[in-house]
């Protein structure tokens, strides 16, 4: 998290309680530059919803990746672009 720009996550309720202040926090944790796109997919976005900076995305079943597309096209639109890390 450190060296990449981007953070994504998608877990169980009790991983998403755990590891969504890290997401929210990240930059202010790791002492670094903002990121450019987070993004939690999730089957029920209402508990996340007013979150700054953080883009909820419903999945539905069955899974449409074209779901994720919101996020991908921040990525790409950034001045950093998607780190393989």
């Amino acid at each position: 998290m450190r060296r990449c720009p981007v953070v994504s996550g998608r877990g169980s309720v009790k991983w998403l309680e755990q590891t969504i202040p890290d997401v929210l926090l990240a930059e202010f944790k790791l002492h670094r530059p903002p990121l450019s796109a987070k993004a939690c997919l999730v089957t029920d976005p209402g508990p996340l919803a007013g979150l700054g900076n953080l883009q909820v995305i419903r999945r539905g079943e069955p899974f449409d990746p074209s779901r994720l597309q919101p996020f991908f096209t921040q990525v790409a639109e950034s001045e950093h672009g998607l780190c393989h890390c």
